[in-house]
């Protein structure tokens, strides 16, 4: 899910000011705790798992593009407290959900999403760009199964094309859950629309 925002952040929410600092230093924040209770997840991660079973068995599942527009339940979680407790630090109360994705990758067959900015993509719709995208793993994700990476303080290189290269920089750099001491991105995690991310096969 993404928003947009004033960029007038403000000082109450779910992050501390270390929380932000960081955020705005890294282009990034593997959030701490679980985003949701065990039972709003479940039913969130029920209520996917309802949806995949209905996706039309002729199209590719990475095709989730913006469910919410077809299924209003979704607003539970989208526009939940937890969630927008999360954005109001780091934009401001002044906010509009401007899209959201199910990035579903059937196991050995998954799509690659490459190195990209998520701005890169809208970058004729929003202006100025003060966006924050929630990353939610409904599954563990880990370096085996083709989690997200994303490369630290990218979002200060300025505007990135699709699939580009970083100059002095390799993949092995690349900030994943083992690299930061977690054993996956479940549930919790936050970056910069202007950062570089990419989500292997």
């Amino acid at each position: 899910m993404i928003f947009m925002g004033t960029s007038n952040p403000v000082d109450v929410g779910r992050l501390t000011s270390n929380e932000v600092e960081t955020f705005r230093r890294e282009g990034f924040l593997l959030y701490p705790e679980p985003i949701f209770s065990e039972d709003k997840f479940r039913r969130l991660v029920e209520h996917f798992e309802g949806l995949l079973e209905k996706w039309p068995k002729d199209e590719r599942p990475e095709g989730m593009d913006v469910p919410h527009f077809s299924d209003p339940a979704l607003f539970e979680w989208l526009l939940s407290d937890e969630v927008l407790d999360l954005v109001e630090p780091l934009l401001g109360p002044d906010l509009a959900l401007f899209t959201s994705h199910f990035i579903c990758k059937p196991g050995a067959d998954g799509r690659r999403v490459p190195w990209h900015e998520d701005s890169n993509y809208w970058k004729d719709i929003i202006h100025p760009i003060n966006v924050v995208t929630v990353w939610l793993s409904i599954d563990r994700s880990t370096p085996e199964n083709g989690c997200m990476s994303v490369v630290r303080q990218s979002h200060k290189l300025g505007r990135w094309i699709i699939g580009r290269e970083v100059p002095g920089w390799s993949a092995h750099q690349a900030v994943k859950p083992d690299r930061i001491g977690l054993e996956n991105m479940f549930q919790r995690f936050l970056h910069s629309g202007i950062g570089i991310a990419e989500v292997p096969p």
